[in-house]
């Protein structure tokens, strides 16, 4: 029984490896497109507009889509339970993203004024309905993730990042200003929920029974994640998003955006660790099979340092030709390497610890989860503050990589005090 198990792990991981070449490709030639179809200013717009977006989202699903992801995989068995669990969650979250949405679209305006860039109003005028979709289909992929649907998952994982780089070219036939492209969300995440919801309803049975019992526990847990999980989005963009406020301007944004994204999508290797780890992660913890889970965690440390260096270093030696080649411009290879360099140094050092730094989460820690978190962006932001104004984007890069470092060093601390968990 042990190695269909295996088999059958080893198969989504490498769906989700195959997801995230679709996420590579589609993430650089965004970075191409939008700037070639407008200028390198549209790219700094949509960065900061993605900033103020990908806050906005966490509080759309209220880390409801990882109490679904939790109860799920814990009792995928039962039938009759996915199906109240599930209902349980997506209700919730649909009142909690709309009002999101309402919100985001009425302060458009403060969020422009913050940064001192006007399109920035515009942008999030267009991609506020995004958030709504956005809330609901996170939820139904921790659904999907939960039942360990994970070919699935990478399939709908890739035709989001498809229909993302769709987005530009549809506002640009629109005749639409530059601003606008962030409506790329509101058409990416449309498309998605329509092709989730034929999904759940066939992998998920209409429930029966209280399934509202499962809506407050879902509310329970989520309003004890909320804040980690806005902290873990904000945390992607806090160095673009204090870039704007030193007022180094949309320029600059976008030369450090180039970096930041390539970074990105080698991180994105460590993010389907995740996806395939939590699912193990959460079943061994609530059995109480402490041999197997610190084994299990052991073996996807050492694979994930080994995975990590090599990237790193091949994504570092290739970056100035790559970068050459993709933007078509010398100054982005120019103020972007460094920042880069930087950012892959921090990402390959913590390597081993990031795809279990949601172990807080399964253990049903959401709390100091939370701890973790505001310990992880006050670490992020503190040095940012320091090292932007002196060094500019490389600082921001810096700093970035500190955080990477820290935050190894708190969830190795936490897990064995707080869930006895031994990396």
């Amino acid at each position: 029984m042990a190695t269909p198990k295996v088999g059958r792990f080893e198969e989504g991981v490498l769906w989700n490896f195959a997801s995230l070449g679709v996420l590579s490709v589609c993430g650089l030639l965004l970075l191409r497109v939008i700037p070639q179809l407008y200028d390198a200013g549209a790219l700094g717009v949509f960065e900061s507009v993605w900033v103020v977006y990908i806050f906005a989202s966490q509080l759309g699903s209220g880390g409801v889509d990882r109490s679904a992801l939790r109860a799920i995989a814990e009792h995928r068995a039962d039938r009759d339970a996915v199906g109240r669990i599930a209902f349980g969650a997506l209700l919730p979250v649909a009142a909690q993203s709309a009002l999101v949405a309402g919100a985001v679209y009425l302060s458009r305006g403060f969020w422009a004024e913050l940064v001192e860039l006007p399109e920035v109003a515009d942008g999030l005028a267009w991609a506020a309905p995004g958030l709504f979709f956005f809330a609901l289909n996170k939820v139904a992929l921790g659904i999907v993730n939960g039942l360990s649907r994970m070919r699935a998952y990478a399939v709908y994982q890739s035709l989001r990042y498809l229909a993302m780089l769709a987005g530009p070219f549809v506002v640009h036939a629109l005749g639409w200003p530059a601003a606008r492209v962030a409506f790329l969300f509101t058409f990416a995440e449309g498309l998605l929920a329509v092709a989730l919801a034929i999904e759940l309803a066939l992998v998920v049975p209409r429930p029966h029974g209280r399934w509202f019992d499962w809506t407050r526990e879902h509310l329970r847990f989520g309003t004890r994640s909320l804040v980690s999980g806005v902290l873990l989005e904000l945390n992607t963009r806090l160095d673009v998003w204090m870039i704007g406020l030193f007022g180094l301007g949309k320029v600059q944004i976008a030369y450090y955006a180039v970096a930041l994204h390539i970074a990105e999508g080698v991180f994105q290797l460590i993010t389907v660790l995740q996806s395939n780890f939590n699912p193990v992660l959460a079943r061994h913890i609530a059995a109480r099979e402490h041999a197997e889970l610190t084994a299990f965690v052991r073996r996807g440390m050492r694979f994930t340092w080994l995975l990590m260096f090599g990237v790193a270093a091949v994504a570092v030696a290739g970056y100035s030709f790559g970068v050459g080649v993709l933007m078509g411009q010398p100054d982005f290879v120019e103020h972007s390497f460094w920042p880069f360099v930087w950012l892959m140094s921090g990402i390959a050092l913590a390597a081993g610890y990031l795809p279990f730094q949601q172990v807080l989460l399964m253990a049903n820690r959401p709390g100091w989860h939370t701890l973790f978190m505001c310990a992880t962006v006050a670490v992020n932001a503190g040095f940012n503050a320091l090292l932007i104004p002196r060094y500019g984007i490389a600082g921001a890069a810096i700093a970035t990589a500190i955080c990477f470092l820290a935050s190894a060093l708190l969830i190795r601390t936490l897990a064995a005090r707080v869930a006895g968990i031994r990396f």
